[in-house]
C-alpha cells in the first residue's frame, strides 16, 4: 500500500514534519518511547561543527594540491589499538 500511494504519503508526511524543528521531533519521538530509529540528517557543514565530532577531534586537515592547499575531512570514527592510519 506505501507504494501504491506513495506520493500521497510523502505529501503528508512532508506537510506534517514542516510543523516542527528538528530538536523539536527528537523530543516528540523520545518522550513517546519511538520503537523505531530516528536522528537529523545533517548537512555536509552542520557534521563538521557537531560537538560530537569536535569533541572526539574527528575532523582532520589533509594536504589537497588538487584544491589549492589544505580541505577538511572527517576521520574514521573507529580507532584500533593496533592500526595507527596514515594520511597521504
Amino acid at each position: 500500500q506505501r507504494v501504491k500511494h506513495r506520493d500521497e504519503l510523502i505529501a503528508r508526511l512532508t506537510q506534517v514534519l514542516k510543523t516542527k524543528t528538528t530538536k523539536q521531533w527528537e523530543a516528540v519521538f523520545a518522550t513517546k518511547g519511538a520503537t523505531f530509529a530516528y536522528g537529523a540528517v545533517n548537512s555536509v557543514a552542520q557534521v563538521f561543527e557537531d560537538v560530537q565530532v569536535q569533541h572526539l577531534g574527528l575532523v582532520q586537515s589533509m594536504c589537497s594540491p588538487h584544491h589549492g592547499g589544505a580541505i577538511q575531512q572527517l576521520a574514521h570514527p573507529v580507532a584500533y589499538s593496533s592500526f595507527a592510519p596514515v594520511m597521504d
